[in-house]
């Protein structure tokens, strides 16, 4: 459908009233110059902005949560991390031959899964919110997940998403207002300056809910906007920085997230805690109460 990276950012870009936070609308303010001018097989060795790939590459609590994850070396959780080579051609830095960016991704499928009660062979929706390098989408496929994979992100992080998940083989779609709207089983990108496609999906039934860091992240209209989907979502993780983010416009973490759970716990039981490994960052999960566990 799209001929070329010019066509495919002119479809994205067909909306420029959209919010962000003004963090991130600096953190992708070069990125359509080196999304068609630069390599993206470089992208991490010429230092591009935003480091989706490098911010995940040392992280201490991924490293532990690695740990765990090995404890069943038969799992599936623990078999799609020996996939290690997605993203860029160059610059991958692996712990333990293992990218940790990969670790992040099977985590929240691991607390979706085990905690949370989703059976990967359901038809359900897993929404994620913000996917960074979109890894999620190469993880799911190699679990041989049945459902709808919807990523939901700033509509230019969608292009950078979308040429490695390509690289992949993996079956994928644009899901935009000014085309018929249908959620495939693959992935789906669901650029945030489609409002009428965004209703749509956030209107379907059986949607699971996943934010690593990126919802805290976001503006204030975002915030609000998103509080109030909550409560018709099945599933919810949510992992954040408490206290006041400085890439949020400055907006307290911790006192929205509060904000989010007295509200959810009237329809959902929830769990709010430290996350695995690093008492800096913190998790809530959430389920809905009147939910039967998923076939």
């Amino acid at each position: 459908m799209y001929q070329n990276v010019h066509d495919l950012i002119k479809k994205v870009k067909n909306n420029d009233s959209y919010n962000k936070s003004a963090c991130w609308a600096e953190f992708t303010r070069d990125l359509e110059t080196y999304l068609i001018n630069g390599d993206l097989d470089s992208y991490i060795t010429n230092n591009i902005i935003p480091h989706v790939f490098t911010w995940p590459q040392h992280s201490i609590q991924n490293m532990n949560q690695l740990n765990n994850l090995m404890k069943d070396p038969e799992s599936i959780f623990c078999k799609t991390l020996k996939v290690n080579d997605y993203g860029p051609r160059h610059g991958i830095h692996l712990h333990e031959n293992v990218q940790l960016d990969r670790v992040q991704q099977v985590w929240s499928i691991y607390n979706l899964v085990n905690t949370c009660g989703l059976s990967l062979d359901s038809d359900e929706i897993i929404f994620e919110f913000g996917a960074g390098t979109g890894q999620m989408a190469d993880v799911l496929h190699d679990m041989q997940f049945n459902g709808r994979h919807v990523i939901y992100d700033l509509p230019l992080m969608t292009v950078l998403q979308k040429f490695f998940i390509d690289r992949r083989g993996i079956k994928n779609t644009y899901i935009v207002d000014d085309e018929p709207m249908h959620v495939i089983n693959g992935t789906n990108f669901l650029p945030c300056n489609q409002p009428n496609s965004e209703k749509f999906v956030l209107g379907l039934p059986n949607i699971n809910f996943i934010a690593s860091y990126s919802l805290t992240e976001t503006d204030i209209n975002t915030h609000i906007k998103f509080s109030e989907y909550m409560p018709e979502f099945s599933r919810i993780i949510i992992i954040y920085f408490p206290g006041v983010n400085a890439v949020a416009d400055n907006i307290n973490s911790s006192e929205y997230i509060a904000m989010l759970y007295n509200k959810l716990v009237k329809t959902h039981d929830c769990h709010h805690g430290d996350n695995f490994g690093d008492a800096n960052s913190k998790i809530l999960m959430a389920v809905k109460k009147t939910l039967k566990p998923s076939k």
